[in-house]
């Protein structure tokens, strides 16, 4: 959260509403140029908010001005629905469930850094956390009942395991719900599947391999 302000995605209206904390009021409501918003995200530094729209794209804003910078668009964001900032404020990680990719964001330019800086994490992913203790992205996906661990050190993030879920009793999500919360010491994530918590100690996961 950007010191006094915080930012509030209005899926109805392709807005994001911008909230004084000083003064608990709106002060600000920014237009989106896609709609459906979904997910937030700032960068550490303060410098921006980057919001995913299930519509298309993803939009940064500038904190400075409350002004929305032009849409950004591409071949693997495909109905994002969750957005990720480094602890470096460098790279943003796009999540897309139309298509399960992974997509990286240089925010200085605002644009996909070519030529590949997606991984495919399945068709369905819905979730994804950012954990600064490990430099790691972990991705739940609820129509799969799993959990990608990745490595974000590099700008194609490198898919480290896929760890499957129980499946739950809830009919609606046979598969398994899924969502993920780190540890506050950065030794693990619990992820939550089947009905029931799960935990994840990175130790344990080893690079994959490549066939």
């Amino acid at each position: 959260m950007e010191n006094g302000f915080f930012y509030v995605a209005n899926s109805g209206n392709a807005t994001v509403a911008v909230v004084n904390t000083t003064i608990n009021a709106v002060t600000n409501v920014i237009p989106l140029a896609a709609p459906n918003p979904v997910s937030l995200a700032e960068t550490p530094d303060g410098k921006k908010v980057y919001v995913a729209s299930q519509g298309g794209g993803v939009t940064s804003i500038n904190t400075v001005d409350k002004s929305p910078n032009p849409l950004i668009t591409d071949a693997s964001i495909n109905a994002p629905i969750s957005v990720a900032a480094r602890s470096d404020s460098a790279r943003v990680y796009v999540l897309s469930q139309g298509n399960g990719d992974v997509t990286t964001i240089d925010t200085f330019s605002d644009t996909v850094i070519p030529p590949v800086t997606q991984v495919a994490v399945g068709a369905g992913a819905d979730f994804m956390l950012y954990d600064s203790h490990l430099n790691r992205l972990y991705v739940t996906n609820s129509t799969a009942g799993t959990l990608s661990v990745l490595d974000a050190a590099q700008d194609t993030p490198l898919l480290l395991a896929t760890i499957n879920l129980p499946a739950g009793p809830n009919a609606a999500c046979p598969a398994g719900c899924a969502s993920v919360a780190p540890l506050p010491n950065g030794s693990g994530v619990y992820a939550r599947g089947g009905g029931h918590y799960h935990r994840h100690q990175p130790a344990e996961q080893q690079p994959r391999q490549n066939s």
